[in-house]
């Protein structure tokens, strides 16, 4: 079991660090507010996977491959 584990939390750390496509489009189910500014209902937001899984604030030390950082 401890070898299962460790195998996914290592696929979990290859995926964020490798991601696949170069944007996410996302349409806003209910209106809401990040950092001050409303966004509407039926709003299309498109971001970049590695904008988030290379945030620091998100993950630290976001270009370090540490596949402890998905355990719980």
């Amino acid at each position: 079991e401890d070898t299962t584990q460790s195998l996914e939390l290592c696929i979990h750390e290859t995926l964020r660090m490798i991601f696949t496509g170069t944007f996410i489009r996302q349409n806003i189910g209910d209106d809401i507010v990040i950092s001050g500014r409303r966004i509407k209902h039926g709003t299309f937001l498109m971001f970049s996977p590695g904008d988030l899984h290379f945030n620091p604030t998100i993950f630290p030390n976001p270009d370090i491959f540490d596949p402890t950082r998905f355990t719980f």
